[in-house]
């Protein structure tokens, strides 16, 4: 499991969160939160505090099966996939 986390800030619609894993187009419900498959994989996402013009960036990490996961987005600092508190 993989879940979008970006301190202060609030998802709105379809502005920020994540877009696709490995290319497959993650749909509304799933910009949040997505299960993402064992191995290496590649997320693509927006943070809010990213300028428009910079459009979607990516990160690719190994995911372990049955850890959960968070994509970090903090502002002024590089986005980061941590593994989620207490798992």
């Amino acid at each position: 499991m993989l879940r979008f986390v970006a301190p202060f800030h609030a998802l709105a619609g379809i502005s920020h969160g994540m877009t696709a894993v490995d290319g497959q187009p993650l749909i509304l419900d799933q910009r949040a939160t997505t299960r993402v498959a064992s191995g290496l994989r590649t997320v693509w996402y927006s943070c809010p505090d990213e300028s428009q013009a910079t459009g979607v960036s990516s990160l690719s990490f190994d995911f372990k099966a049955g850890q959960a996961y968070e994509l970090v987005c903090r502002a002024g600092k590089p986005a980061q996939i941590l593994a989620a508190d207490g798992c």
